[in-house]
């Protein structure tokens, strides 16, 4: 489930540990630590400046359960692709250290006039070699995900999943570097003789 966004229910805030309990699935609570509260996303609000029980919020899972600890809840959702990442919370645009600053400069001109209002991306090391029209490609298609999550959400009942996280080959091989790669082998018979 890690990376899945769900709507969720807080059932419980607690105070000495500065934290929230959220339910994303009924009877499976996730761990919320409140100082990571910035800026989540509300479908359902209770009538308070901060969270309360009972708001229902945008969560994704950003740590699995480990033997007796709940999941560990984001309000910030990632979505992740190859040469972009887009943040709900951190409305900036980023640029990978690992890249030149001369291509940086392109990749931060690329998108100097791309609205980013409600989103911040950052652009990955990945993107390094690539065109920018593959680059735009991606931001495009992240940017009507994040949209339809949005709108999703309100329509959805409290718990659904609206986005569920890529296979873990799949999210490999987006993270892998691309430069100096010329191919992924999934199948050869000559390796298992």
């Amino acid at each position: 489930i890690l990376g899945n966004i769900y709507i969720g229910r807080v059932q419980k805030i607690v105070k000495n540990l500065n934290a929230a309990f959220i339910e994303i699935q009924p009877g499976v609570n996730g761990y919320y630590p409140l100082e990571q509260c910035k800026a989540p996303v509300y479908i359902k609000k209770i009538n308070s400046p901060s969270m309360v029980q009972g708001d229902e919020v945008l969560v994704q899972i950003a740590k699995e359960n480990l033997k007796t600890k709940l999941p560990v809840l984001s309000t910030n959702l990632n979505l992740t692709g190859k040469y972009c990442v887009l943040t709900s919370e951190n409305k900036k645009l980023g640029v990978s250290a690992k890249i030149g600053s001369e291509k940086r400069k392109e990749l931060t001109a690329l998108f100097k006039d791309r609205p980013t209002g409600d989103f911040g991306i950052i652009v990955r090391t990945n993107a390094k070699n690539a065109s920018a029209e593959d680059i735009l490609k991606e931001y495009k298609a992240l940017k009507e995900e994040f949209e339809r999550i949005l709108y999703d959400g309100k329509y959805r009942t409290c718990f659904s999943c609206l986005e569920c996280a890529a296979k873990p080959y799949l999210t490999d091989l987006k993270n892998v570097y691309t430069d100096g790669l010329e191919e992924i082998i999934v199948e050869d018979d000559e390796l298992y003789k």
